[in-house]
Formats: structure tokens, sequence, C-alpha cells
């Protein structure tokens, strides 16, 4: 199970200045087939320390879920680090 891409992103607008809102779509490659499933997540900000982020999918996956958490978590870090994000 790899993470391709992350595709469709809107942002929701928040009251909080440190939260921030996003929907989408995750690409996700198995045993060479490419299938896409919906999430939408969460990376808020503290004053120290690293932003923390949560990830809620629409339907759940078939396949485990915590080591494709872990590569969403680490992509969508990426992302927000190189301006990447809506």
């Amino acid at each position: 199970m790899k993470v391709m891409e992350l595709r469709g992103l809107t942002r929701k607008e928040t009251g909080i200045y440190y939260r921030r809102e996003f929907k989408g779509q995750a690409v996700f490659e198995s045993r060479g087939e490419l299938s896409e499933l919906p999430l939408s997540f969460i990376i808020e900000n503290h004053p120290v320390g690293p932003p923390e982020i949560s990830i809620v999918f629409d339907t759940e996956p078939i396949w485990p879920i915590v080591p494709v958490i872990s590569s969403l978590k680490h992509m969508v870090l990426e992302m927000d680090k190189t301006g990447l994000l809506p």
C-alpha cells in the first residue's frame, strides 16, 4: 500500500487562525491498482512543537489503517512545509 497523491483539496475556512481544515481524495496504489478514498484532515498548530494532524476517512478503508494514516500525515506535513496546500 502506497500513498501516491492527494487530489481535489479544498480548504474550509474557520474562525480559528491556528486550525486549518481540508477535504479531498487520497490516491493509493495497491498491487498495481490505483484507488481513491475521500478524506478530510485538520492541521492544528501549537505554540511549541510540531503541528498536530488529524485524518478522517469518509468511508472505511479495506486495508490496514495505521500505516496509511502515518504515510498521509507525513505527506500532509511535507505539502504544508512546501506551500502546496490551498
